[in-house]
């Protein structure tokens, strides 16, 4: 009993460490987007690793403890591991105002990680089954949505929003072709439109009024108060 207490505490842990080093890497990724001529605009030295990582140290765990952390939208970390989704992953935080969503996020994974290794090193993880589920809401007016959830009616919309381009295209082509130099719309996945916005970003770091500045000084005080870095 003693052995596998010792072998839960440890996976708990690793898996704490690398998402430490994961979010700290991520943080760091997305201000790239933010600070003009960053190091980190379109690539970084550890957060693609980290990511691979992250993923295998989550397997580890107790199959409650995931269940528990995906409740808390954890999700959001598992599904990018290269630069193409992750830049486009960035443009959706900063254009849609959820920077901050992430570190929301961070924080009640740590707390729930901190949870965890304490029912661990009391010996009564088995218990752990019996706390009700996570509900962030009963002090909000409005509910939340959650970040996937977002990403994925973005998605429809694109589609969406691509399937009338082509009939508007097919009109304007069986009428007096003017049209005909121009492109079909592609039928390209949500994250291939990154690169159509590289060209407004500047627009967006020039203006210090807009919510990617006010999000800017709250990664700034957290870096402060030591947190995050």
């Amino acid at each position: 009993m003693e052995k596998h207490k010792d072998v839960l505490l440890e996976q708990v842990q690793e898996f704490e460490l690398v998402f430490e080093k994961y979010f700290k890497a991520f943080m760091e990724y997305l201000k790239g987007g933010i600070l003009k001529d960053s190091e980190y605009v379109f690539n970084h030295p550890t957060l693609f690793q980290l990511s691979n990582k992250l993923q295998v140290v989550y397997l580890k765990l107790p199959a409650y403890l995931r269940k528990r952390l995906m409740e808390l939208e954890f999700e959001v970390f598992l599904h990018c591991n290269n630069v193409v989704d992750f830049y486009s992953f960035r443009i959706f935080l900063l254009e849609n105002q959820r920077f901050q969503r992430t570190s929301t996020i961070a924080e009640r994974v740590t707390s729930e990680i901190d949870l965890a290794k304490l029912l661990i090193e009391n010996g009564t993880f088995e218990t752990y089954i019996k706390l009700p589920k996570r509900n962030f809401e009963f002090y909000r007016e409005q509910a939340q949505y959650k970040i996937m959830n977002e990403l994925y009616e973005k998605r429809l919309e694109s589609e969406k929003n691509k399937e009338i381009s082509a009939q508007n295209y097919a009109v304007n082509e069986s009428g007096n072709g003017l049209e005909n130099d121009k492109e079909l719309p592609k039928k390209d996945d949500f994250f291939d439109t990154a690169m159509e916005k590289v060209g407004r970003a500047g627009t967006i770091l020039d203006s210090a009024d807009n919510i990617v500045g006010k999000t800017f000084n709250l990664i700034k005080a957290l870096t402060n108060i030591g947190k995050l870095f």
